[in-house]
């Protein structure tokens, strides 16, 4: 009801309501296209829906399987050129459609479980996504098709998944693994596909990779000291986690996660006018953002969106901004189309109060 009344507030809004989505939508699971129209990952039934310019729902693109315009575990998708790319994470495919859900084609990736960001001409991918604890990883060009590759990075320490998950130990016997928190690298594209960033996981040094050089041509660093890790925080919930697993996996070591440090960068985002801003970690997770607005040069620039107004901005188009909502009472998504001016006012009235980020899906239907 808060909602709808907030609604009403603003100047020629709509609303998607039924997305059949119930988990709040990050921003890698909406992609507006210039002339309007949305286009919705449902993670958890294996498909694209299409909503027209007005909020309509079209069509679905794609179902559960493994055949052509099939899925079972469509973790990533692009809009680029008006072509919809799907990255199958289980089957390590990558589909291709028109936006209007016609079939074209799909390839394989080279190695299985690749992390990707759409560039003008092909990809940038990296492989820390096969790995779950720790050990090298590489940050890799490839045209659109993955026939031609180009390594652009070694990466000594992938860092660790977020979660509960089991893995070799260092003695090659498996042990389960609690991590509060991701200490990955991250990989996202400028809203132009011309170049592509890869934030460290350590540091504040941010790798810029321009696509028509395929290449890395320079480095952001800043410096910005790492913040000790909260131990207490990181170790919040593990016990019963330790508990379901002992009895699971009897005889199986558990262990936690806890580094040393936070990593210097939390999150990456772009705000409306294209500029990079980097939320950093201060601290153990809250609903405090520090964020910094920089360019490609390392400069500071005046911050003029608030970190958690671009985590609800989905996209922008001909002046308007698609939020993202999440209804409490029906525990479903939604995405609300508001003036542009009016995004930090709706966002203020309209808070989520469900941070759920994990995707979970039954690939056995």
């Amino acid at each position: 009801m808060l909602l709808i009344l907030c609604v009403l507030m603003f100047e020629e809004p709509w609303t998607i309501r039924e997305t059949e989505c119930f988990q709040p939508l990050q921003l890698n699971e909406v992609r507006v296209h210039p002339n309007g129209e949305v286009f919705v990952l449902n993670f958890s039934e294996s498909r694209v829906q299409h909503y027209d310019a007005r909020g309509n729902f079209v069509r679905n693109i794609g179902r559960r399987g493994k055949g052509p315009g099939e899925f079972t575990y469509p973790a990533q998708f692009f809009l680029f050129e008006d072509k919809l790319y799907i990255y199958d994470f289980l089957e390590s495919i990558v589909s291709v459609f028109k936006t209007d859900g016609s079939f074209i084609t799909r390839y394989p990736t080279p190695v299985r479980n690749v992390i990707l960001a759409k560039i003008e001409g092909g990809w940038v991918y990296g492989t820390w996504g096969m790995i779950a604890m720790g050990g090298p990883a590489e940050l890799v060009w490839a045209d659109e098709t993955f026939t031609e590759t180009r390594v652009l990075l070694e990466i000594d320490d992938a860092g660790y998944s977020q979660g509960n998950w089991t893995a070799d130990g260092p003695d090659g016997r498996p042990m389960a693994v609690y991590s509060k928190l991701p200490t990955r690298p991250q990989l996202i594209a400028s809203p132009d596909f011309s170049t592509a960033y890869f934030a460290d996981n350590h540091g504040f040094h941010i790798k810029v990779i321009d696509a028509a050089k395929k290449a890395v041509v320079h480095t952001i660093d800043r410096d910005d000291p790492p913040i000790p890790f909260d131990d207490e925080w990181g170790r919040s919930g593990s016990e019963e986690v330790r508990e379901r697993r002992k009895r699971n996996s009897p005889g199986v070591r558990f262990v936690v996660n806890t580094p040393e440090y936070f990593p210097v960068i939390r999150q990456v985002a772009f705000d409306p006018a294209g500029r990079m801003v980097v939320d950093r970690w201060r601290g153990k997770p809250d609903e405090n953002h520090h964020a910094v607005v920089i360019d490609d040069n390392g400069r500071e620039l005046p911050e003029q969106w608030r970190f958690e107004e671009l985590l609800r901005l989905v996209g922008v188009v001909k002046g308007f901004g698609y939020v993202s909502c999440f209804d409490e009472a029906s525990e479903e998504a939604s995405i609300v189309r508001v003036p542009l001016q009016d995004v930090p006012r709706f966002v203020a009235a309209n808070p989520l109060f469900s941070r759920e980020t994990s995707r979970t899906i039954n690939i056995g239907r």
